[in-house]
């Protein structure tokens, strides 16, 4: 949810955490993902957004966390890749050592509210 008010909120929203999933505007080379799927059999992280709400997400900073076993890392690897650092977003990925698809640790919580909290 919070990684789609960085698009359609963006000009309340001006940073987010994605915690173990994560959400695009247009589509991603699959590399990692062995599955573009959800569990309801719908592509995985494709949000619909406005040409006006892609622009000003421009200047939303987008924190991504996943785990090394979490089993939407490869899905998360390709929108941060694909998506966020292939279009020029103030995106960071941060990745848990050992973490499934679970809550962040507050040691990774804090470098996220760092990185949110910075300049650009």
């Amino acid at each position: 949810m919070s990684g789609l008010l960085g698009f359609y909120q963006a000009d309340i929203f001006h940073g987010t955490i994605q915690n173990c999933g994560a959400d695009f505007y247009k589509p991603v080379p699959m590399v990692a993902a062995t599955s573009q799927l959800d569990t309801a059999g719908q592509h995985y992280g494709l949000l619909a957004a406005t040409d006006d709400e892609i622009v000003a997400s421009r200047h939303v900073r987008f924190g991504l966390i996943t785990g090394t076993n979490d089993f939407r890392r490869g899905n998360i690897l390709d929108i941060f890749n694909g998506g966020f650092a292939r279009e020029g977003f103030q995106a960071k990925l941060f990745e848990v050592q050992g973490m499934a698809h679970d809550i962040a640790d507050g040691k990774t919580l804090s470098a996220v509210l760092d990185f949110l909290e910075a300049s650009p």
